[in-house]
């Protein structure tokens, strides 16, 4: 019998309902419906449907799920998405139809100075350690640092950190793995966004593009990114793919000099290569 607590079967009954079909194509889904609770007529490839099977459909769905797709937009299968799993465990039994990952309003951080401050409360993480949590965590920071890539989050007392950043808490800015609309949501709250990422054009033009409060950006010293190209660690083939992303800088960051030494010695490096580097915040 068709389940009706299935993301997927209440949209499909949602149209119905909504559009008021008196028919609809004869798929898996109609036909459990047609066999499992008698609703509809068959002819042919289709099921008819009369506006008792609709309202037999609305009160079913009521019944199993606790919802009415009938009742505006707020009981629509797409406003359940804008919740998540604990505020639907409270209004329905099934709690996934929200279709969001467990882990949707979760960022990863961390912190270079082995104290990470959060809400007034310190919490002390070993060498290598970082922490999952809610993003509303972070709001009320006056400043963030935001690391492009993952690898250095679990090195990141390893990196000589310029001034005091490195006691600030230290943000992943995201992955299919790591939702990055928490990551933007946790930004919704912090003064200050110090952008630190790969020291190549798509890093850079990301870091002057994505926040509104840009409080700086870290990037290699003079002497660092001259260590590191003499120990061949530049990526040339990577610079040369990144070509709308240096017609940008070019334009609207040419008069900065590190974006013209940038560009003109055709620099890509990685977060990785500046471990136990000197880096400077600008």
């Amino acid at each position: 019998m068709q389940q009706l607590d299935n993301r997927l079967t209440l949209k499909t009954i949602e149209t119905a309902l909504v559009e008021a079909r008196s028919q609809v194509a004869l798929t898996a889904t109609w036909r459990d419906l047609h066999t499992g609770y008698g609703v509809g007529a068959i002819k042919g490839k289709k099921l008819f449907l009369s506006a008792a099977d609709r309202t037999l459909l609305r009160e079913l769905v009521m019944r199993h799920s606790n919802i009415d797709l009938l009742a505006g937009a707020g009981a629509s299968i797409k406003h359940l998405g804008s919740n998540d799993r604990t505020t639907l465990s409270q209004q329905i039994p099934n709690e996934k139809l929200s279709g969001l990952p467990v882990a949707a309003d979760m960022v990863l951080v961390g912190t270079a100075s082995g104290e990470l401050v959060l809400l007034g409360n310190t919490i002390r993480l070993p060498p290598g350690m970082v922490i999952s949590c809610h993003y509303s965590q972070l709001h009320g920071l006056d400043r963030v640092v935001l690391v492009e890539n993952l690898a250095p989050m679990y090195v990141l007392d390893d990196y000589l950190w310029p001034g005091d950043t490195g006691e600030s808490v230290m943000l992943f800015r995201g992955s299919p793995q790591h939702s990055p609309a928490a990551v933007s949501n946790a930004l919704k709250g912090v003064g200050s966004i110090i952008c630190f990422p790969d020291y190549d054009p798509q890093g850079l033009r990301n870091s002057f593009t994505e926040h509104a409060n840009l409080g700086g950006v870290i990037v290699p010293c003079e002497s660092t990114t001259d260590q590191l190209l003499a120990a061949g660690l530049n990526k040339p083939d990577l610079f040369s793919k990144q070509e709308d992303a240096r017609r940008w800088l070019d334009i609207n960051r040419g008069e900065l000099g590190y974006v013209t030494d940038l560009l003109a010695r055709r620099i890509a490096l990685s977060q990785e290569a500046m471990i136990r580097c000197e880096l400077g915040l600008l």
